[in-house]
């Protein structure tokens, strides 16, 4: 310490030097350290989401979850092992210890659940890392103004996703497309009063009809499969075969508010020989036949625009 004290003395000069060059190489050390938004931190996370749809969650975890644990059981490093099996889907996630290649560990799991046989009806597993730096890095859009936007859609998942999603070094591909899946249904007001409806009727009707709901899980063969009740509509077919019992109007049924009828005042009621009273006629119409149904809406949610146009 001594001698490092009386050279300073001696040499001034070489210790303000030294002071400068360290100055300057700071300042260009800080300029050249890299600066991110969402600094990539390597979470030693790994999920295996498998979708297997129509199955109920004890079905999930016998056919699905635990062969995929015990194909992953014995992977290098892994500390914990996690499975939900629920509806239709099972997911495990397992963690590993701070430090570890967890690109490595991915693949060593995606070459074990590929030789694990589940069921035809069961989609492959997808194996997926947790990080903050996944985030977009490229946004493409499409358009054409001579196809319609199914066309579009259908040509970007048959062509360009595979062809981006074979590219080296990309994770995944995202796609998000006009909505297409809107429902327009326009009363016929004639057909309406025809049958004495009208469009509240037809809104409970329709919220009436389109439910399914889970009632459980049924025994059948060895397999517990689950029960749902009720219905969806799936096509614009289902909704205009949709059926509605109503009274036409001209057959003594009210439309509307209704007009009294025999002695008794009963709405709809027809007078007949001895006072007795004749019960209007029921039948059976489809919605298609009071009701247009097209698919698609005039209404815009999300404007979206490329190089100004």
């Amino acid at each position: 310490m001594d001698l490092f004290t009386r050279f300073s003395l001696r040499s001034p000069a070489v210790i303000v030097i030294a002071l400068v060059l360290l100055f300057v190489g700071g300042i260009y050390s800080a300029q050249q350290l890299p600066m991110e938004t969402m600094p990539d931190m390597d979470i030693p996370i790994v999920t295996i989401v498998t979708i297997y749809p129509g199955a109920g969650p004890s079905e999930v975890a016998e056919e699905i979850t635990k062969p995929l644990e015990k194909a992953t059981r014995n992977i290098d490093h892994a500390k914990t092992q996690t499975s939900t099996s629920s509806d239709n889907v099972s997911v495990i996630v397992m963690e590993f210890e701070f430090g570890d290649d967890m690109e490595k560990a991915k693949q060593s799991i995606d070459d074990v659940i590929g030789a694990v046989q589940l069921p035809e009806a069961a989609q492959s597993p997808e194996v997926g890392r947790i990080s903050f730096d996944s985030q977009p890095i490229m946004r493409l859009a499409l358009s054409d103004k001579d196809q319609d936007s199914q066309e579009i859609l259908s040509y970007v998942q048959a062509d360009v996703v595979p062809e981006l999603e074979s590219i080296e070094g990309v994770a995944s591909v995202q796609m998000s497309a006009e909505n297409d899946s809107d429902i327009n249904i326009e009363l016929k007001p004639d057909k309406l009063d025809e049958y004495g409806l009208n469009s509240q009727t037809i809104s409970n009707l329709l919220m009436a009809s389109n439910l399914a709901f889970p009632a459980g899980e049924l025994s059948l063969e060895g397999r517990i499969m689950p029960v749902t009740v009720g219905e969806k509509f799936d096509s614009i077919d289902d909704l205009k075969n949709m059926p509605l019992l109503v009274t036409p109007s001209g057959a003594g049924a009210p439309s509307g508010g209704g007009q009294p009828g025999g002695p008794s005042g009963a709405p709809g009621a027809q007078p007949v020989a001895g006072g007795a009273s004749q019960a209007p006629e029921l039948k059976t119409v489809k919605l298609g036949e009071i009701a247009d149904i097209t698919r698609g809406s005039d209404k815009t949610s999300v404007a979206s625009r490329l190089n100004y146009k």
